[in-house]
Parts: C-alpha cells; sequence; structure tokens
C-alpha cells in the first residue's frame, strides 16, 4: 500500500490557479526573478561531457565550496534543459545551502542535438545512470541527492530503482512525473491549443534542430507533415526507438505496477491535484514500495509551486527539508 501524504504551503490567490503557475513558472517573469542566481550559477558553473558507450552527454557542474555538504544532481523534463527555470531556482537553493549541484542535459536537449546521431527516447536511462556515476565518483566521502522534475523525475524513480544502491544515492525526488505516460499524453492532447501545442512546438524543433546536425536522418518530411504529438509519435516511436508502436513505447518507461518494487533509497514522488499535464490519479497505479513516500498538495500546477509574488517556490524549500532529514538519520556516505 502506498504511503499518501496530503501536504498544503501558504499561496497567495493568483497562483491557485494551475495554468498561472505554468505561464508565469516558466515565463520570462520568473526568469528576471532568477536573473542574479543565474549569474551566480553561471560564475561557478564548470561543463562537462560525460561519455560511455559512445554517448556523450553534457551538464554543469556548480562547485564553489572546497567542502560542500553534499551533491545534488537534477534532471529537467521533457524538452527543459539544465538552464530551465525550475532546475536554475532548485540549483540557486542547493548551493545556497551548501550543496554542489549538477544539471545534467538530458540527450538532445539544450544545446546538445550535435552530441549524438541517434535520437533521444525516455527509455534511455543506462546513458544518464552512468553520467550521475561519473560526476558521483567525484564526490566519494559525501551524500549525493537525486531530484528530477516531470521526465526527469521519472528518469530519477526508474535510476534509483535499478541503480540506487550502485550510485551510492542517499534520496531521490520525483516532482510531478508522467506515472503513466500513455494518459500523460492523452492530457497534452485534450488540451491541444495550449499545452498540446507548446509541447508540439517545442519538440518539433528540437527534430528540425537534430535533422540539421545529421541530415542523413532524413525524416523531414515526416516532420512537415506533422501537424500534432499523436502524428509526431506515429513517425519517431517506430523510426527511432525499438518499439513498434507509441503504446508500447509508453509502457515501456511507465512507473506503474511494480516498476518501483525495487527501491532500496529513500524516495518522494511529489505532485499536485491540479497538475494539467501529468494526471494525480495515475498514482494509484503505483503498487506499494517501503522506500517510496508520496506527497500530494492541493494547488501548484505541473513543476510550477510558486507561492507569491516574489516568485518564491515551496517546492525548493521541501527539497532541503528531505535531504537534511535523510543525511541527518543516514550512516552511509
Amino acid at each position: 500500500m502506498l504511503n499518501i501524504r496530503n501536504v498544503d504551503y501558504p499561496i497567495q490567490p493568483p497562483f491557485r490557479n494551475p495554468h498561472i503557475q505554468g505561464i508565469i513558472g516558466s515565463g520570462w517573469l520568473r526568469r528576471l526573478a532568477l536573473r542574479r542566481a543565474t549569474q551566480k550559477l553561471q560564475a561557478m558553473q564548470q561543463q562537462l561531457i560525460l561519455s560511455w558507450n559512445n554517448v556523450r552527454l553534457m551538464g554543469y557542474l556548480d562547485r564553489h565550496r572546497p567542502n560542500p555538504r553534499g551533491l545534488v544532481v537534477l534532471l529537467h523534463g521533457w524538452e527543459g534543459s539544465a538552464e530551465s527555470t525550475y532546475i536554475i531556482s532548485a540549483a540557486a537553493t542547493c548551493t545556497g545551502a551548501g550543496y554542489d549541484t549538477f544539471r545534467l542535459n538530458l540527450r538532445d536537449h539544450g544545446p546538445t542535438h550535435h552530441l549524438n546521431r541517434d535520437l533521444f527516447n525516455s527509455t534511455l536511462t543506462a546513458e544518464v545512470t552512468h553520467a550521475i556515476k561519473q560526476v558521483r565518483e567525484r564526490y566519494p566521502g559525501i551524500p549525493c541527492h537525486l531530484a528530477g522534475f516531470s521526465l526527469g523525475g521519472s528518469f530519477a524513480l526508474r535510476i534509483a530503482a535499478d541503480n540506487g544502491d550502485r550510485l551510492r544515492l542517499n534520496s531521490i525526488v520525483a516532482i510531478c512525473p508522467p506515472v503513466n505516460p500513455a494518459n500523460a499524453m492523452a492530457a497534452l492532447n485534450a488540451r491541444s491549443r495550449t499545452y498540446g501545442a507548446y509541447f508540439f512546438q517545442k519538440w518539433k524543433k528540437s527534430l528540425a534542430t537534430k535533422l540539421h546536425h545529421f541530415p542523413d536522418l532524413a525524416y523531414g518530411e515526416a516532420l512537415n507533415r506533422s501537424r500534432n504529438l499523436d502524428q509526431l509519435n506515429d513517425f519517431f516511436v517506430p523510426g527511432h526507438t525499438p518499439f513498434a508502436t507509441p503504446e508500447r513505447y509508453f509502457a515501456a518507461y511507465a512507473v506503474t505496477g511494480t516498476r518501483l518494487a525495487a527501491l532500496t533509497v529513500p524516495a518522494w514522488l511529489i505532485t499536485t491535484r491540479d497538475d494539467p499535464v501529468t494526471p494525480c490519479q495515475d498514482i494509484s497505479s503505483i503498487d506499494g514500495s517501503v522506500n517510496l513516500n508520496v506527497e500530494i498538495a492541493k494547488r501548484g500546477g505541473h513543476c510550477g509551486f510558486l507561492q507569491n509574488y516574489r516568485l518564491e517556490t515551496w517546492i525548493d524549500n521541501r527539497l532541503l527539508q528531505i535531504f537534511d532529514t535523510v543525511d541527518g538519520e543516514s550512516g552511509r556516505p
């Protein structure tokens, strides 16, 4: 049985609307509010190219103390990047509290389309695991925490279930992950003029950028014909993943049923009841795990959790609370 806890936090009236959360959370106002934090991170960041099995991934190590209290690895969502507003905000909060952070770009996200010929797909956890492993080896004697937003949260859960002990993770936090990707895609399609259009345009642009670097992939005609997410999936999945249909592809990276049964690392899944992108009700399809804690906020939209006109976010401080609690209870490095 799942360990579910309803949570609440102070939130001013405009931010009780999940769509306001989404618009402002990823828009220019939030970027402006994070300008100083972004500059501080850029001043300390070290770009890393991590290689494994002919795959190269790029990320930023924010390292500014000789003796950090721990390492926090941050994974962004689908069509986000290591410089997405929610990643910058979480990294700034964690570095301000004494942690070093590593912000990884998933394959074909951020400025990385040229690094690998094969396209990104959401089942590629092995390369992310090895990237984390290489960064973790730089911090052999201190705690390491993994946090992911949206699709990055799904990656975090699966990586922890498969390799949490091997990576010596002290905790993982998944924020608004797509538990059942088929239902998440259906939710996007149901809002085809807003969220669906947003992700369609971002993914189409990303695929066009990839084709620019690797024209021999030769999917330009299919890309130009596509008018929605379903049509993109219809050519992308059978042509550029190991799966014959979108349905099989979505099932391959779902975290439903017993997928998380092997979790040996303390894990948190934090989501909202008003998430318009990843349906909260899908959580009921996860079998219980003694190491999985589920927290559901009444409001917060999709990865937003904005509280007030200063655009402060509840989730960043919740991450620190979790890390502090785990580090205080855990005896392993």
